[in-house]
């Protein structure tokens, strides 16, 4: 009983870490001039005297907000994604891979030489990056194309069974409609006062930067956990990747930001879960803070160091 709890349990993380990557991942573009002019311009701001952080920048998605593994468990189908991972996969990686397969079958991969991966480091499909780009227009429509597709990949014998049939599909189609994922987000405990206490400081602005589609961003906002995001963190500094057609990590979404605030990359801190966002940031000039493992005491204790907490 023990072994089958754990390997359960796993299923879920499994489920929970697919979700959130497919709807937080990045999609880039080459660089063009202008975001290289940008960049430029950013690594000058570093001569200027630095008179303290002006500026939190979060990711949304495993760093202010997760999906409960119950949720995410109950879209795919519990039992079919219990036996799956069960009886199916060789290790617990072989579930995203599969998806990621999946999705590129349907769709390719990007040519973009900056190409985004995934957290096994593997590339993410096209289809994803498009979702999150806003390049997909119709997402609706869009859906009933991928389902079409699905349904021809089972023709020609592209899944193992029929239990990983139904797995890829429904996973699919919960990462691609905008409310099945959302009514599972909730709040990750210890940010929301973490929020509170900098805006009580009152020395920083607080933002957000978040590779997100728009109808499911739209979605998430009328939710019980979106309306409180609003509530610590002022809508018009909350920057999703569709509304300006760029996804982390390319320089062009951080530049974005920077320019609205009207900052130096030297003055901003920036937080994310992805090892390839937080790098960008950095190289940019701005601090970068990556949550590993979830260990939300060290983003604290490292605010604390950097006198923004």
């Amino acid at each position: 009983m023990k072994f089958l709890y754990n390997r359960i349990n796993i299923v879920f993380l499994a489920a929970l870490a697919l979700s959130a990557l497919a709807l937080t991942i990045f999609c880039r573009t080459p660089l063009s001039k202008k975001s290289l002019d940008q960049a430029r311009v950013v690594q000058k701001s570093h001569k200027k005297q630095f008179t303290g952080y002006k500026a939190v920048i979060y990711d949304l998605n495993g760093v202010l907000v997760k999906i409960s593994k119950m949720g995410m468990a109950h879209e795919i189908g519990f039992k079919d994604t219990m036996f799956y991972y069960l009886f199916d996969c060789e290790n617990k990686n072989d579930l995203q891979q599969k998806l990621f397969d999946t999705l590129a079958a349907l769709g390719g991969y990007d040519q973009d030489p900056h190409a985004p991966c995934g957290e096994l480091g593997n590339q993410m499909p096209k289809l994803m990056c498009d979702w999150m780009n806003g390049r997909m227009t119709n997402p609706q429509e869009e859906l009933v194309h991928i389902n079409q597709g699905i349904e021809q990949l089972k023709q020609e014998g592209f899944f193992k069974n029929n239990r990983e049939y139904r797995v890829m599909k429904n996973m699919i189609n919960a990462l691609f409609h905008p409310s099945k994922l959302n009514k599972h987000r909730k709040p990750i405990k210890p940010m929301p006062k973490l929020v509170n206490q900098i805006n009580q400081k009152g020395t920083c602005t607080q933002c957000v930067l978040s590779n997100w589609d728009g109808p499911s961003f739209q979605d998430f906002l009328t939710t019980k956990t979106g309306k409180a995001l609003t509530c610590v963190i002022d809508k018009k500094n909350i920057v999703i990747s569709a509304d300006i057609a760029c996804n982390k990590p390319h320089p062009d979404a951080f530049c974005h930001i920077m320019k609205s605030l009207d900052l130096d990359a030297c003055e901003c801190i920036f937080i994310d879960d992805q090892y390839e966002n937080v790098q960008a940031a950095r190289k940019l000039g701005m601090v970068g803070i990556q949550v590993k493992d979830k260990n939300y005491k060290a983003v604290k204790e490292e605010l604390k160091r950097l006198k923004v907490l």
